[in-house]
């Protein structure tokens, strides 16, 4: 008997091979839900595993990354605020960065960067205002006093860190220690402090300098300090974004009359460092270079206190400035991929996530748990870089929790320098956390 053959035209092919290729994905989708248990669409769940992939791909390391929890939080600022007590010379500045594994300190040292860690104790008092962290923040203040210079050319006094090899300080080494004053007189407990008039002239001083500093046109501040005072060479990002949270901390905690200021280099500033270059670049230095510090600024701009009371449609501005650059920084800068201490950006991505629940929208309630399980994500892998951190990986754990080095904070998973900035930036970090989402 013949064999049978079924013959199919052309237009039926098609159509079978359409129907195999749609029940295949259909099968295979309804097996990755089940395997996960997962529903489809649920963003958070998703970002959620995605995070702990990474994380577990990243730092191989102790798993924190089910969980950070508050105690995790006040361990871990312990930890960094006490190794910044340590780390200050008997002078008032700081250790700059030290190798764990030989004991040597390195020759390098940034006036800037030491600045940052006076404003580093200034929020760790703000923070949980000890009298240890008192005492370290009169120190500095000693320190830095003994190395301000009064201007030639204007009003007010500037720092001048006696940096080897330097020829002119960096103004926002200037911009930096005036906010290590603001956060210090804005806390309460200081308030008993005798001599806390005399530290708010000094104040008066550095913030006069700063203001006389600005482009009256632009608004924006230059970079660095001539010996006489005068202001010189371009605007830079990192600077104008530290000098406009400056000025707007200034204002709302202190009663300095420079919201009008603040909000003028805000939009000064994102023209010349977000919406210029990002029109011409995805991931552009001058953007990265902006976003933790005008991120924290317009976070700031958007709320209220008894000195400062934006409108309505600033504070919706500055929202949505938050939340499009915090996508930015996750989806474009890629933070979460980064090989080097990112402790910065988390003090941007927090803050946007407070931005994006206070639009009370659906889409601002998504962005709001995304930030937060990226942040979790991020500081769960860098309390593995800290000496002393219960989830600190198997190369720190090389250090032994030596009390010279404990609660420092490595720039890299398997580097054992330990530098001043980075401990001060985690640690802001982890008091954000702590504050907002933990």
């Amino acid at each position: 008997m013949p064999s049978m053959r079924i013959r199919f035209n052309d237009e039926q092919k098609k159509r079978a091979t359409v129907i195999f290729i749609v029940l295949f994905v259909l099968i295979t989708i309804g097996l990755i839900c089940i395997s996960r248990k997962t529903p489809p669409g649920n963003i958070s769940n998703v970002v959620s595993r995605k995070a702990r992939v990474r994380t577990a791909s990243l730092h191989r390391t102790n798993d924190c990354s089910k969980k950070v929890v508050w105690e995790d939080m006040t361990e871990s600022i312990e930890l960094a605020t006490n190794y910044m007590i340590n780390a200050q010379t008997e002078e008032g500045n700081f250790i700059y960065e030290v190798d764990w594994k030989t004991g040597e300190l390195t020759d390098d040292d940034n006036d800037v960067r030491q600045a940052g860690a006076f404003f580093g104790l200034a929020l760790a008092f703000n923070d949980k205002p000890t009298s240890e962290v008192a005492s370290a923040w009169r120190t500095a203040r000693v320190y830095w006093q003994r190395h301000s210079k009064e201007s030639i050319v204007g009003p007010g006094r500037f720092m001048k860190y006696p940096t080897k090899g330097k020829a002119m300080p960096a103004l926002a080494c200037t911009t930096l220690a005036a906010m290590g004053y603001i956060d210090f007189l804005r806390t309460p407990e200081s308030h008993d402090d005798p001599d806390w008039p005399i530290y708010k002239s000094e104040l008066d001083e550095l913030l006069k300098f700063l203001i006389y500093s600005m482009n009256d046109h632009t608004y924006l501040v230059p970079s660095y300090v001539k010996d006489n005072g005068e202001a010189t060479i371009n605007a830079n990002p990192y600077g104008n974004g530290e000098f406009l949270l400056c000025i707007i901390k200034a204002t709302k905690y202190l009663g300095y009359p420079y919201a009008t200021l603040a909000h003028n280099n805000a939009l000064s500033g994102f023209e010349e460092w977000i919406s210029g270059p990002l029109a011409e670049n995805d991931d552009p230095d001058e953007t990265k270079g902006y976003y933790q510090w005008s991120s924290m600024s317009w976070y700031e701009l958007t709320t209220s206190t008894e000195f400062y009371s934006p409108t309505e449609e600033q504070v919706l501005n500055y929202r949505r400035w938050l939340v499009k650059m915090g996508y930015w920084i996750i989806d474009k800068h890629r933070i979460l991929r980064r090989k080097r201490n990112t402790g910065y950006a988390y003090e941007g991505i927090i803050h946007a996530r407070e931005a994006a629940l206070a639009l009370k929208t659906q889409e601002g309630d998504k962005a709001a748990r995304y930030f937060a399980q990226t942040a979790h994500t991020g500081i769960c892998g860098l309390m593995q870089w800290q000496v002393g951190n219960r989830y600190q990986n198997d190369f720190v754990k090389g250090a032994k929790n030596d009390p010279n080095y404990l609660g420092g904070v490595q720039n890299h998973a398997s580097e054992p320098l330990l530098r001043i900035d980075t401990t001060q930036h985690q640690l802001h970090t982890y008091i954000l956390f702590l504050r907002y989402i933990a």
